[in-house]
């Protein structure tokens, strides 16, 4: 994984455990080329974000549609494809840049 793929705040693997990236981390994957790892995007996780389903499977962001596709999922809007992501973090990012603010889990209620 490469630090220019990373935003401060995104989210990683670091072995078994899920870490928030921060600025120490960055420096450490750029100086001593530690390895983090990205987590593969899966269906919980768009829950997790608080995307919504539909009942045909699609997730919506916005006006954008999310489907799975391969191994990765699909992200068009008006038909056409904006963007293949496979992992959180590229998710974070799109996200970022699509609506200028951060993408955050939504707080679990049991």
């Amino acid at each position: 994984m490469n630090a220019s793929e990373l935003r401060i705040g995104n989210l990683v693997m670091d072995g078994k455990d899920i870490e928030q990236v921060n600025s120490r981390m960055i420096d450490m994957i750029v100086k001593i080329e530690a390895d983090f790892d990205p987590i593969p995007l899966t269906e919980e996780w768009f829950l997790k974000f608080g995307l919504l389903k539909t009942k045909e499977g699609i997730i919506l962001m916005g006006c954008y549609q999310i489907v799975a596709h391969e191994e990765s999922w699909r992200i068009i809007l008006k038909n056409g494809v904006l963007s293949n992501i496979k992992y959180v973090h590229q998710l974070q990012n799109l996200y970022f840049a699509l609506r200028g603010e951060e993408l955050k889990q939504q707080e679990q209620t049991s």
